[in-house]
């Protein structure tokens, strides 16, 4: 932790001094409970594919799963893969939520983190870290570029606010963020290809109607983020993939026009349906990744976005010729734009063969550049919730029961 750029750790410095000040001082109103009604109802990790849309073939195929190789000899580009994390830790007055994000190659070229905990090269506007989540009827009154007492869209984290909410809100707009920055970073690279860890659009919460009006005012607003940073990277030539690890509960595939001959009288998860297909194959060929064919999928208009249109592929990633465990089975679905479907076409690449050089290329089952900035972004706000801990009980101040719990687990290490 020594060398951590001064400025976050002012910023830390000043939260934990705010949390000591109105932990001393008398609140009159009554706190947060641990767990509302709304926290189980309406504000809980969704259905990725929850809400409403359309999904359509866009090409026809004999075959649901089509073998290819994995890359594409003598085409070099840059994989980067970004991904973000986010932690919280509890006191009497208020939660704070500690976000983190990075972008890395494999190749080694690309490291842009944040908060960095090595001096950052970076001119422009830096992204707040810190949430603050009241839990009495006061509000914090905070300033610092660091520290923010609002959401992306500007509605106070009030008692109201739940902080899985927040971590959530938290993670997205740091990817905006990051996605924004990285069209200088790449300029001088040859071929760079951005993969995002998860959706390319988060759509579910802002398309939820049993969920109140400010939670989807606030998805909006992040969505308005991603499509804006998306479209600035496919302006400068950099294409844009979203990389979605988890599609067991994803039922994409049972609502595509022009699939209807795999769906059932049970709606299966997207991640069995196309294992189903990849376990009927008679002809496997050791070292080949499946794809199946591209799927357009469209939203309903959202307020100041209008339709949103991407394209959608599920990719299959076998274990090696002598790795025959099933579990090791990777499947992924891979979303983008007809943009970058074509700046990617340009280069001479397809999605699948980005994900393939970037996986099996490297004699790994995962993208490894969307690997390592997991790696690194959950270490980083870990890092920093250690910290955050650290300092609140240096300066006498309480925590709640877990954050406590957690705090003694983090001296022994």
């Amino acid at each position: 932790m020594e060398v951590v750029s001064n400025i976050v750790m002012t910023s830390l410095s000043r939260l934990v001094e705010a949390i000591r000040r109105a932990s001393s001082a008398s609140f009159t109103s009554i706190s947060k409970s641990v767990l509302r009604l709304d926290d189980v109802i309406w504000v809980r990790e969704p259905v990725e594919d929850s809400g409403e849309f359309s999904a359509s073939l866009m090409e026809y195929s004999s075959r649901f799963l089509i073998a290819r190789r994995p890359y594409r000899d003598g085409v070099s580009f840059t994989p980067v893969g970004v991904d973000s994390s986010s932690r919280h830790v509890e006191t009497p007055v208020a939660d704070v939520v500690v976000g983190a994000v990075a972008a890395l190659s494999s190749l080694g070229f690309i490291r842009f983190e944040w908060p960095s905990l090595s001096p950052l090269r970076y001119n422009g506007g830096l992204h707040p870290v810190f949430y603050i989540l009241s839990n009495a009827g006061s509000q914090f009154s905070f300033e610092d570029p660091l520290v923010s007492t609002a959401n992306p869209s500007g509605r106070p984290f009030d008692i109201s606010y739940s902080v899985g909410e927040a971590c959530d809100e938290m993670r997205v707009s740091l990817e905006n963020w990051v996605l924004e920055v990285l069209g200088e970073l790449l300029d001088a690279r040859v071929n760079p290809v951005v993969m995002v860890d998860g959706p390319l659009y988060v759509v579910a919460k802002a398309l939820t109607r049993e969920a109140p009006q400010w939670i989807r005012d606030v998805w909006v607003k992040l969505l308005e983020g991603r499509v804006k940073a998306v479209r600035g990277l496919e302006s400068r030539g950099v294409p844009v993939i979203g990389v979605v690890k988890r599609v067991e509960k994803s039922t994409i595939l049972s609502r595509t026009w022009g699939l209807e001959d795999i769906r059932g009288d049970v709606v299966e998860g997207d991640r069995s349906v196309v294992l189903k297909f990849m376990a009927s194959l008679n002809d496997r060929v050791p070292g080949r990744i499946y794809v199946t064919p591209r799927i357009m999928v469209r939203t309903p208009q959202l307020p100041g976005i209008g339709v949103l249109e991407k394209v959608v592929q599920y990719i299959v990633i076998p274990p090696g010729k002598y790795q025959l465990s099933p579990p090791l089975v990777r499947v992924y679905r891979l979303e983008y734009t007809l943009r970058t479907l074509d700046i990617l076409q340009r280069m001479g690449l397809e999605p699948d063969s980005v994900i393939g050089g970037d996986s099996v290329g490297r004699g790994a089952l995962e993208p490894l550049s969307i690997r390592l900035s997991d790696l690194r972004s959950s270490f980083l706000s870990y890092a920093f919730k250690k910290a955050l801990l650290m300092n609140i009980i240096s300066v006498g101040a309480p925590l709640s029961y877990w954050s406590l719990r957690e705090a003694e687990i983090s001296w022994r290490e």
